[in-house]
């Protein structure tokens, strides 16, 4: 069952604070890959239990060139972890 909006605990998007690294790429591609990824943490740690969400930032954060998350941007919210963990070994 997806979870609400209303479930979400991350605080609004700063990526040191969610010690998520800088993304490689144009800076347009960078900007756009960035919004995407917000997007992912977002969904992706709304429903996991209350203190394991650095967990799944963790997972996200091994995915660092813009392109990807460009190429990958229709993922849905329940997919992103494991897709993450197949491609870059996590």
């Amino acid at each position: 069952m997806p979870c609400s909006p209303s479930n979400a605990k991350l605080p609004l998007y700063k990526t040191a604070e969610w010690r998520l690294p800088t993304l490689a790429g144009t800076s347009a591609q960078v900007a756009y890959a960035e919004a995407i990824r917000h997007r992912a943490a977002l969904e992706t740690t709304r429903c996991v239990p209350q203190g394991r969400e650095q967990a799944v930032l963790d997972v996200l954060s091994l995915a660092t060139e813009a392109k990807w998350w460009i190429d990958n941007k229709e993922t849905n919210y329940s997919e992103w972890v494991n897709i993450i963990r197949a491609k870059f070994g996590a």
